[in-house]
């Protein structure tokens, strides 16, 4: 069994650092767009308030939903491993809209590499979860969250 030295992998760390980014990101574009500028003074008002914050409910609500194998969650429906990468595909979409909003070209760039680098990295997860990859990658074994057999 994997050990705790195996554990710290890039993979789920990048992954954290996509949604956590587009979490931050629709939150500041809400709280902006109702006028308080944390940013900057000009004005990215492009949509409502309400628009941002229901984007970033909707990012939130849709990745808890989750209930793969691998989750360890006793409720809820399963969702196939296709729906689970088009959900995050979405995410990492609204952390590079938002990130235009708020940067211009440059942040979308920047939130688009970040976003593309992690969908390499979590390749061996993704074909795992299309079912071509038979076992889980070992940081999903190291990190405990899946069923040992």
């Amino acid at each position: 069994m994997a050990e705790i030295r195996d554990t710290l992998h890039i993979a789920p760390i990048m992954r954290f650092v996509v949604e956590f980014s587009t979490w931050i990101w629709l939150l500041l574009l809400g709280i902006e767009s109702i006028g308080i500028s944390l940013l900057s003074s000009h004005d990215r008002k492009i949509f409502p308030s309400w628009v941002y914050l229901i984007l970033l409910g909707l990012s939130l609500f849709l990745l808890s939903q989750f209930n793969f194998p691998g989750d360890k969650k006793p409720h809820g429906k399963m969702v196939q491993g296709w729906q689970r990468i088009l959900v995050e595909i979405f995410s990492a979409t609204l952390g590079i809209f938002a990130a235009w909003v708020i940067f211009g070209l440059f942040g979308a760039i920047l939130q688009a590499m970040i976003s593309i680098l992690s969908f390499f990295l979590d390749r061996e997860r993704w074909k795992w979860f299309l079912g071509i990859r038979k076992e889980p990658p070992i940081f999903v074994l190291a990190l405990g969250n899946y069923p040992p057999r």
